[in-house]
């Protein structure tokens, strides 16, 4: 029996999610201003323009917070229109790419996921690709993928 232990668990302090913002939303200080937000709630995380037009990223929020990022994610900045938001949300609260800040990434570095949202190319299998060759560098940033 682990009820002495809820509480402290890592699940019931905190959210991990993985998003992906459509509308007009690149080119309007999004990620500028979603990086702000973060930084106002103690959330990490990133956030990257895809080719598509959209905005990908994700998030660990403090369990109490995480739903407020996320509807700030679903309005946006005032210049920004927001026409569709997809969240999945992580159900051991990890992200797959973790930094110790809320980073914005640049458009050339590979995000893919092998499920939406942010799945790329036929999908899985060119996730896993991805993911093989990310963990085998020797100078990616990530304590966990």
């Amino acid at each position: 029996d682990d009820s002495e232990f809820i509480g402290w668990r890592m699940i019931d302090r905190f959210a991990g999610f993985r998003y992906e913002v459509s509308g007009d939303v690149q080119d309007v200080g999004f990620q500028q201003a979603a990086r702000g937000k973060a930084d106002e709630l103690a959330c990490f995380g990133w956030i990257q323009d895809t080719v598509r037009g959209t905005l990908v990223g994700e998030a660990r929020c403090a369990k109490v917070v995480a739903p407020t990022f996320k509807e700030w994610l679903r309005v946006g900045p005032a210049s920004a229109r927001v026409s569709d938001l997809t969240i999945f949300d992580y159900p051991d609260t990890k992200i797959r790419l973790h930094f110790s800040h809320f980073k914005i990434l640049t458009p050339d570095r590979d995000t893919c996921f092998p499920e939406p949202p942010h799945q790329c190319g036929d999908g899985a299998s060119d996730a896993l690709d991805a993911t093989s060759s990310r963990a085998s560098s020797s100078d990616s940033p990530h304590s966990e993928l």
